[in-house]
């Protein structure tokens, strides 16, 4: 019995010296080896997460409507120049937006539609990439096979319109006029009363005396050389 008891304390012994061994094994060698590979996970996942985050940061505000702001100068050769905002249809043609005009030293923000865009002017347009890229020849467009037309060759002019002409009774914007003079309305008498700078949605009546900017060649063409006038 005393040779049993005693193997038993020996095996007793030799389980806790194996369990103790292996206690001081885990905690010198495999914790810190744990919570080093755990480390290094957490930070992997927390630098993918920054890194994200950052992306996120980086881009535009409007990013997840794939929109973007950019800038473009007119060009006199531009197929929008002299016309309004509502005229050139960049809207309804392109889906993009005009934010802000600057024009000289002054800056046109949220411009109006009947807004008129000029030479030079620097538009900041908002819209999808591909359209901006593809308006970008439109405006900043550069005619360098095109002769220099003559100043002179434009003037302010005026007519009245008779009752059988085929401009009456439709809108500025509709009627032709300016792709048949290649100019523009500048002004209106009507009843005595003078409009300046009328709106492309104003209906021109007989008996309209219409002050334009033309070329004069087309002017006459178009209304039978009247005589030129001066304003008072």
């Amino acid at each position: 019995i005393t040779e049993q008891f005693a193997a038993s304390e020996t095996s007793a012994a030799l389980m806790i010296g194996i369990f103790a061994t292996l206690s001081i094994f885990f905690f010198q060698f495999a914790e810190p080896l744990y919570q080093n590979i755990e480390k290094r996970f957490m930070k992997n996942l927390n630098d993918k997460e920054r890194a994200e985050l950052a992306q996120e940061q980086a881009k535009p505000k409007l990013a997840p409507w794939d929109t973007t702001l950019a800038e473009f100068t007119l060009s006199h050769d531009s197929e929008f120049m002299a016309k309004s905002l509502f005229d050139s249809a960049l809207k309804e043609k392109y889906g993009v937006t005009v934010a802000l005009i600057e024009r000289g030293n002054s800056q046109i923000l949220a411009p109006r539609r009947d807004e008129i865009l000029l030479p030079m002017d620097r538009l900041f347009i908002v819209g999808p990439e591909d359209k901006l890229e593809e308006i970008r020849p439109l405006i900043e467009r550069k005619n360098l096979e095109a002769p220099t037309k003559d100043p002179a060759a434009f003037g302010l002019m005026s007519t009245s319109l008779v009752k059988g002409s085929p401009y009456v009774g439709k809108t500025i914007r509709e009627c032709g006029l300016r792709e048949d003079i290649q100019g523009l309305i500048v002004g209106i008498e009507r009843n005595g009363s003078r409009i300046l700078s009328p709106d492309s949605t104003m209906t021109l009546l007989p008996d309209d005396e219409l002050w334009v900017v033309a070329d004069r060649t087309l002017f006459k063409k178009v209304f039978q050389a009247p005589p030129e006038a001066s304003p008072a």
